[in-house]
């Protein structure tokens, strides 16, 4: 049962990612997609790149503190490296999202003829940007689950 959940918590942001962007491809199909949708596209170099600052951050820090109460913990019962992957899926994912947005630039959306073709642009780019708010959010939990934990200890 334990390799059941921990297979859920690696791959559930990428489930979630695949099922929306599937599911806004199918829903516009038949529609056209919405001229705001495109600035929010583009707004994905921010929110990108603001997570990715966040995790540096935060990583820095981590690593700044190796002999805090947490990382010998997290050493102890063998799921540092899992902290780590985590971290990792969450910074590839915010500066997949952040390149997506950098390539919505250069598309034309307004072009009839390349509507099937944003329609795919659109549901990948909805596929990252779930995939990388529930990393980053999976992360963050993580995160504040091991803080409670050592302000438990004390």
């Amino acid at each position: 049962m334990k390799i059941g959940w921990k297979l859920w918590e690696k791959y559930y942001p990428a489930f979630f990612g695949v099922l929306t962007g599937f599911m806004v491809w199918w829903l516009f199909k038949a529609r056209a997609i919405p001229e705001k949708i495109y600035d929010m596209m583009a707004n994905g170099i921010n929110i990108g790149g603001i997570i990715v600052g966040f995790l540096a951050t935060t990583i820095a820090l981590i690593y700044s503190l190796q002999n805090n109460f947490i990382i010998t913990q997290l050493k102890k019962m063998g799921h540092f490296e899992t902290f780590l992957s985590h971290f990792q899926d969450t910074v590839r994912w915010c500066m997949v999202l952040a390149g997506l947005g950098a390539v919505s630039f250069f598309l034309d959306f307004k072009d009839v003829n390349l509507a099937a073709y944003n329609r795919i642009f659109l549901a990948l780019w909805v596929c990252v940007f779930i995939t990388a708010g529930l990393c980053a959010y999976r992360f963050i939990r993580v995160l504040c689950i091991l803080l409670h934990s050592e302000a438990g200890e004390k």
